[in-house]
């Protein structure tokens, strides 16, 4: 079973049989969760611990197997949670490759974790040599994770990025990438490029942090929020996730060791 060895100040996380329909289900659920309080022994292929989920307090988990995308303003954890993701994919996929690119520096420590790390003008020649390395076949025995951090700003500064982005996008059902992008909605202009309708159209999982109610998510598809969020106040990290097939979920995304969620 999942463990979290620090609870909450209150040293419990709520009763979950006497819960009402009416009342939430985790009373106290916690609004800081690190990534070394998820624990599972069976995890299966292709899933990722990456926070903790409302509905039945137990670590919420990302599948590999679609690509990835995350939404939200300034400070509400996007690089965090990209940090999240990488590092449970070197945790939990010893042998897959991890590239993290972005505009910006980085979080310390990813590279020291075996991530190769490409930002700001080194962006575009690393997304050649990845599809390079496709187009070699590198990836085809243990698939690569591939994370771009504030994705609309890099590809419309670059559209040598817009373009490598479209060909990865066209071949995620023949090659093994997991693809993870984020994105500010408030600086996004989907119809500028066709790499983000393409993505969109592949049903990616769709991670909404300080959800709104009336946003448009423009690179996937969300729906209706659970009840919880009508008692969930927000904090850094708290998202909805969205996933085809399954109901939306609320999800405290883990942080990353002792690594705040970014303020900036």
């Amino acid at each position: 079973a999942w463990s979290l060895p620090v609870p909450p100040e209150n040293g419990r996380f709520g009763n979950l049989t006497a819960a009402q329909p009416s009342t939430p289900s985790v009373p106290n659920f916690p609004d800081l969760v690190a990534s070394g309080q998820l624990v599972h022994p069976t995890l299966r292929t292709g899933e990722l611990p990456i926070g903790l989920g409302h509905a039945r307090l137990r670590a919420a988990l990302l599948s590999t197997r679609t690509p990835t995308a995350i939404h939200g303003p300034p400070g509400s954890g996007k690089t965090t949670a990209l940090a999240t993701i990488a590092l449970a994919s070197v945790t939990h996929q010893p042998d897959r490759p991890v590239w993290w690119l972005s505009g910006e520096p980085a979080p310390e420590g990813l590279h020291a974790e075996g991530i190769a790390v490409r930002t700001g003008q080194d962006v575009g020649e690393a997304i050649q040599q990845i599809l390079s390395n496709m187009d070699a076949g590198l990836y085809a025995s243990h698939g690569l994770t591939l994370l771009i951090d504030e994705v609309c700003d890099l590809a419309q500064e670059d559209r040598s990025v817009d373009h490598a982005l479209t060909t990865i996008i066209g071949a995620l059902g023949k090659v093994d990438v997991h693809l993870v992008l984020s994105a500010d909605i408030r600086r996004f202009d989907p119809s500028a490029l066709g790499s983000f309708r393409r993505f969109k159209g592949t049903g990616p999982t769709g991670i909404a942090l300080d959800f709104d109610r009336d946003a448009n998510y423009p690179l996937f598809d969300g729906g209706r929020p659970p009840n919880a969020m009508n008692w969930l106040d927000s904090a850094p990290g708290r998202a909805v996730m969205f996933r085809r097939g399954h109901d939306a979920e609320v999800v405290q995304v883990a942080h990353v060791k002792n690594r705040p969620y970014e303020e900036a």
